[in-house]
């Protein structure tokens, strides 16, 4: 579950108002936040793709979408549901796929 808690708190707590922070002179307020979003979820998918010993542009594309984008905006809403979202699908993703018992 740290994972989960580590990941939010460093691409949603640190990187998500660092963004649109360096852009508050020159980008509009509704352009910094969408642009928060999209880096950070470029970041997280990025960051995710590392651990895989070959690059997949499908994990990539989903990555980017659903854990990327969508709880960022979910994040701006509701921070702590993230957080629990985040460490149970830690818990619950591998036991849904593990290989079953011979």
């Amino acid at each position: 579950m740290s994972a989960g808690l580590q990941e939010e708190l460093l691409c949603r707590l640190v990187l998500m108002p660092l963004f649109p922070f360096s852009l508050r002179a020159r980008v509009a307020k509704s352009v910094r936040a969408i642009a928060a979003v999209g880096l950070t979820a470029v970041f997280f998918a990025a960051w995710h793709a590392l651990g895989e010993s070959s690059f997949a542009g499908a994990y990539f594309g989903v990555r980017l979408v659903v854990p990327g984008c969508l709880m960022s905006v979910i994040w701006l809403v509701r921070p702590a549901a993230i957080v629990v979202g985040h460490s149970t699908a830690h818990l619950l993703i591998p036991a849904l796929f593990a290989a079953p018992a011979v």
